[in-house]
């Protein structure tokens, strides 16, 4: 639930990289620079699709909309 409102992020596993027990982390400390109030819903999900278009350019619509 706290994940899922942005207030605390999944870290690093606790032991081994397998491992699937994680540290979590405050957003603020993991993401300082990057408010969660500073965007609506909207334009975090253009600048999300821009981010990603970006990165692995070319990608299908299905790649965007979970569609295959």
């Amino acid at each position: 639930m706290l994940c899922g409102e942005g207030r605390v992020v999944r870290d690093r596993p606790v032991a081994r990289r397998n491992s699937t027990t994680f540290r979590y982390r405050l957003w603020s400390d993991a993401f300082p620079d990057l408010p969660l109030d500073g965007w609506d819903e909207t334009a975090a999900t253009r600048e999300l699709a821009r981010l990603y278009l970006d990165s692995y350019c070319p990608v299908s619509v299905g790649s965007l909309t979970g569609a295959t």
